[in-house]
Parts: structure tokens; sequence; C-alpha cells
């Protein structure tokens, strides 16, 4: 299988695409990794070897399974990206922590009714894990210096009404230099079948981020 690669969005271009996710029955969740190979991505992805598929995420709505996330990856710049149709696997701690290990993975959701959400994670460390982002994003620890406070002049002035995604894709740029685009959603991209009980089902990967206090 040769990688996938993504055409490197940015914000510059229109976000016209995110008010049709609904009309899609989409409530993506995207991520990007620094510091693993696609292909180190898909294998800790995958239950042993089950077979990588070529798939779009709109695709993937219609192919739902029970006990089965359909998780999308493809490579931009040097970072790996995941897209999620509705899946959750990128909101999972453990899973933010272990691909962090080598760097860093950020994670976002655009959910429905504006509730979007956002994490962040270094060195296989949440940094950052907001369930409602809207205005500015705190890291877990006070004063975390992988947390640069002026990456929020992205979310600055937004008005709750404004809150309709693109203010994370904003964000996301800010921190990352990439942002999530349309052909993120529309394009097929490698596909894995990741089970259900290995982290979106299971309690123990959703243990609450860890925080050391000194």
């Amino acid at each position: 299988m040769s990688p996938v690669r993504g055409g490197g969005g940015t914000t510059d271009g229109s976000s016209a695409w995110l008010a049709e996710m609904e009309e899609k029955y989409l409530s993506p969740t995207f991520a990007l990794i620094e510091g693993a190979s696609l292909r180190e991505v898909i294998d800790y992805l995958r239950c042993g070897t089950e077979r990588v598929e070529m798939m779009s995420a709109e695709e993937a709505v219609t192919r739902i399974e029970h006990d089965v996330d359909l998780v999308g990856l493809g490579s931009v710049r040097e970072f790996v990206f995941a897209v999620e149709a509705i899946g959750m696997t990128f909101a999972v701690p453990a899973v933010l922590r272990d691909l962090s290990k080598e760097g860093r993975c950020l994670s976002l959701t655009l959910g429905n009714e504006g509730v979007n959400s956002f994490r962040y994670a270094v060195g296989g460390d949440v940094v950052a894990y907001e369930q409602d982002a809207m205005d500015v994003i705190a890291p877990l620890r006070p004063n975390d210096e992988r947390w640069n406070p002026s990456w929020n002049e992205a979310l600055a002035g937004l008005q709750r009404e404004q809150a309709t995604g693109e203010h994370l894709l904003m964000l996301t740029e800010k921190i990352t230099g990439v942002a999530p685009e349309a052909s993120w959603i529309s394009e097929p991209l490698a596909t894995v079948r990741v089970p259900s009980s290995r982290f979106s089902e299971n309690p123990a990967a959703w243990d609450a981020p860890r925080i050391d206090h000194e």
C-alpha cells in the first residue's frame, strides 16, 4: 500500500464544507500525528493482519459496523492525519498518549449543535483536553510550557454563535501549520477497521488524562 498524500490544508481557503457536515451525517474527528510514520500508525490501530481498505469518510458513514470504528489515514507534510466520520478513537486519552510518544498528537471533533472538542498531547502526555472548546483553551497544568498561550489568538473575539468549527481549524493551523480540509472528507484514505473494544469502548483507555502534580 502506498502512502496517501493529503493536500496540506490551511484556513486561507473556503471553509463552506463545514456547514455541510450535518447534512452528510458527519460528526468528524480529525487528528494530526507528528513523530510516527503512516505505517506505524496503521499498525498501532489495526488488529493483527486486518487489511487496509481505501475509503472516504463520506463512504464510511454508509458502512458503519457494530463494534468497529473506521479510521481513515493519510499524510501531509511531516504529519500523519486521521479522519473518523463519526467515531471517537482519537478522543481517547490512551491513544493520544501512545501516538505522541515520539512527538505530538492533536485532535479535534466537530460535533453537532456547535459543541466541538479539542485535545493536544506531547511526548506521551496529554497537555490540553477541552470537551467544549469555545473560548480560551487552557492546559491541564497551569503554565505548562508545552502550551503556547499565543495560540489562543486564533479564538480571540469569537462569539458562541460563530463557533461552527472553523475556529478550531484556525487553532490547529496556528499550532501545526496544517488544518483539515474538505478533501480529507471526500477523497479515499487508507482506512483501518478498529475494534471498538480496543479504544472507544474500553473504559481503561478513557482513564482521565494523567496529571503529575508537583
